[in-house]
Order: C-alpha cells, then structure tokens, then sequence
C-alpha cells in the first residue's frame, strides 16, 4: 500500500505542482484536495491523508474523463 510515513516529505513538491496546474485547468475540488493534502504534510500528520488521496485519485480521475470527452466533441465538430 502507499507509504504515507514518507507522504509529509516526499509529496509536498509535486502536490504544489498539481495543485496549481489543476486550479489553472478549472479542477477546482481537485486542486482542494491537493491543499488538504499539502496541510497536513505541512503539519507533519499523515492521518487522514489515505482518505483524501483516495479522493483525489477519484477525482482527478473524472476531470480526465471530462477533458477526454470534451476533447472527443471538439474533434468531431
């Protein structure tokens, strides 16, 4: 399973990152989750992160679904 003991140091970076691509992109619930995320690695707290990074996952993986489609249409109009 995922190593949420290294999670505060090792994530902080790319959670950052991700964080702002998603807000510029509109993925506003997911850009959330990442600052969540960010928080409690900030803090040093790994609980509750599993939570919110299975969310994330989720989430992330509907605005990819959305792009897809949406990318789909434009092609086809």
């Amino acid at each position: 399973h995922r190593d949420l003991h290294s999670f505060p140091t090792r994530r902080s970076s790319d959670l950052h990152a991700f964080k702002g691509a998603s807000a510029n992109v509109g993925a506003l619930h997911v850009a959330e989750l990442c600052r969540q995320l960010e928080a409690l690695g900030e803090a040093g707290r790994v609980y509750g992160a599993a939570q919110r990074l299975a969310e994330l996952e989720q989430e992330f993986a509907r605005v990819k679904n959305e792009v897809e489609t949406q990318i789909a249409k434009e092609a086809t109009a």
